[in-house]
């Protein structure tokens, strides 16, 4: 099972470097399918395993706060200008 998470990190992480570098952005179909594909790990990983629901129920209601509270940060983040530069001026700096 480990195998697979690390098979699916892997995967998309070199998919979303390679288009960061190549075009200079990150699609949502990136974004959005890593969320998905952490939620599917995270609901195979925990309820594979013996918990009782109470600890089901914590464990679940844990990820969505912190993937809630993930994209409330970058939103914000991205709504106030940082990082919007990043990559393009990284990429204008690398070139000379």
């Amino acid at each position: 099972m480990f195998a697979y998470l690390i098979a699916g990190i892997i995967a998309l992480g070199l998919v979303t470097s390679y288009e960061d570098i190549t075009i200079g952005k990150i699609r949502n179909v990136w974004t959005f399918g890593a969320v998905i594909y952490a939620f599917l790990m995270h609901i195979l990983v925990t309820y594979t395993t013996q918990h009782t629901y109470k600890e089901l129920l914590a464990l679940t209601s844990e990820f969505a706060a912190v993937i809630l509270l993930s994209a409330a940060v970058g939103f914000a983040l991205w709504n106030w200008g940082y990082g919007r530069q990043g990559t393009e001026s990284f990429l204008q700096r690398s070139q000379y």
